[in-house]
């Protein structure tokens, strides 16, 4: 992502989703990007016991007034922005599948949509259209949690999530291009999350073997360091410990970043079923904006 060419911002005319089309605007100063905004039609279902048809006017009613809608919505985001803004109406079924065609047709360099970041029962009911276009996407996601002007406020702080991965630091390369055109620093975060069942005291060599772990993790974190500093932006280190998704959002809410950056393999089908998704459990976690770069580099 060295430029931002075309972004494209789902809507279901939500408040959120207004502020994701905010931040769009912000982002698309940087580079003179287009925003294509795009609506999912989802046509009410109707389920009756009786051999009664909806008669055509209705959903061509529907349509009209999505159509409307979003017109209204592309006019007052082009006044805002100063950007080329385009408006389109799909009647995908599946909104994540309306948002990969998007995508493709408009040779999209970013997603930015909005998220309430649902947990527990909600999101189990629910689901999240960012969580699947998260697995989907072809280009990076950036999913807005912010309310209101809030949402287009100034990035000054991003904070990475590292593993050492070749997917995150192709997130923190990102990451690191944006920070540059955005005059903003980089928080570099490594999360050392031992195995449940470890516990150090069975074995004579345990806390040796955390010593040597700690020793690798600090070499490594300080060659991050170099190679992201050597792009003139300035960078803080951090190593904690505990479950990922959780210290990432809690030191992103410490340092006062307003954006979370990492990266995913964007698993699906019966991988994302067992192994869940960092990524995904972070963004209902996290206080701010994440962005998930999505990689399909396979690790050596």
């Amino acid at each position: 992502m060295d430029r931002i060419r075309n972004i494209i911002v789902p809507t279901d005319f939500s408040p959120l989703c207004e502020s994701a089309a905010r931040r769009a605007a912000s982002l698309a100063t940087l580079d003179g990007a287009t925003i294509h905004l795009l609506h999912a039609v989802r046509y009410p279902a109707v389920a009756t016991p009786y051999e009664v048809s909806v008669p055509a006017g209705v959903w061509e009613g529907v349509r009209r007034g999505a159509q409307e809608k979003l017109e209204e919505t592309r006019k007052a985001l082009e006044k805002e922005a100063g950007a080329t803004v385009t408006a389109e109406v799909s009647d995908a079924t599946d909104p994540a599948r309306a948002i990969a065609e998007a995508v493709e047709a408009h040779d999209a360099d970013l997603i930015v949509m909005g998220t309430h970041g649902h947990s527990g029962i909600k999101h189990a009911f629910l689901g999240s259209v960012a969580e699947r276009t998260l697995r989907t996407a072809p280009c990076p996601v950036l999913a807005v949690k912010e309310a209101g002007p809030t949402a287009a406020a100034p990035i000054s702080r991003i904070l990475v999530a590292m593993d050492f991965s070749i997917h995150a630091e192709e997130a923190a390369q990102v990451a690191t291009r944006l920070a540059k055109r955005l005059s903003a620093s980089v928080d570099v975060l490594h999360v050392f999350d031992l195995p449940r069942d470890y516990i150090p005291y069975t074995s004579v060599f345990g806390t040796e073997l955390e010593q040597k772990i700690e020793a690798s993790v600090a070499e490594r974190l300080e060659s991050v360091r170099e190679r992201l500093e050597a792009t003139d932006v300035p960078v803080t280190l951090h190593y904690r410990r505990g479950h990922p998704s959780v210290v990432i959002a809690d030191t992103a809410e410490q340092s006062g970043c307003q954006l979370i950056v990492m990266g995913t393999r964007g698993q699906s089908g019966l991988a994302h079923v067992l192994l869940g998704s960092v990524a995904e459990r972070t963004l209902r976690a996290a206080p701010c904006s994440v962005l998930v770069v999505r990689s399909e580099t396979e690790e050596a």
